[in-house]
């Protein structure tokens, strides 16, 4: 919830499933304040019957705060496939390393935010919570995260 004038807020979730894996992310941003600004990324990445499901819910209240959503849900990037194979992947390895770099990438962009709060670097408002959701081969789950 984003209720402090000129408050700010992520969140970014990165999923991959594979097998008969099942996720359901429901992201919750709410923007209350003046200049309060939010913004939702989800993108999750789905291999043989696996079922994925994303839910961005925005509730704004105010009338000068902002909150945006996007989402994407889909297979692996065919052009990616193509050219990690024609460097002599297979295409089973050419998948691993694309869904292992683009959580490597997060897990590094967290980091680097981590970092940069821990120093003082971020000046970005009252609120920047980052939440990671990262859902295995597994039993189907449920992962809810809000701005709060």
């Amino acid at each position: 919830m984003l209720s402090g004038k000129n408050s700010r807020g992520l969140i970014k979730t990165r999923v991959a499933l594979e097998g008969e894996a099942s996720s359901e992310v429901i992201n919750i941003a709410e923007g209350n304040a003046k200049g309060a600004r939010g913004h939702m990324d989800c993108m999750e990445i789905v291999k043989d019957k696996a079922i994925a499901k994303a839910i961005p819910i925005v509730n704004v209240s105010h009338p000068l705060a902002k909150v945006t959503h996007e989402a994407a849900i889909g297979s692996v990037d065919k052009k990616q496939l193509e050219t990690l194979m024609a460097h002599g992947l297979t295409p089973e390895e050419a998948v691993d390393v694309i869904v292992k770099g683009i959580l490597i990438c997060f897990y590094l962009f967290d980091l680097r935010l981590s970092h940069d709060a821990m120093q003082g670097q971020v000046n970005s408002g009252p609120s920047v919570p980052i939440i990671m959701s990262i859902c295995p081969a597994s039993p189907p789950e449920t992962s809810r995260n809000s701005l709060s």
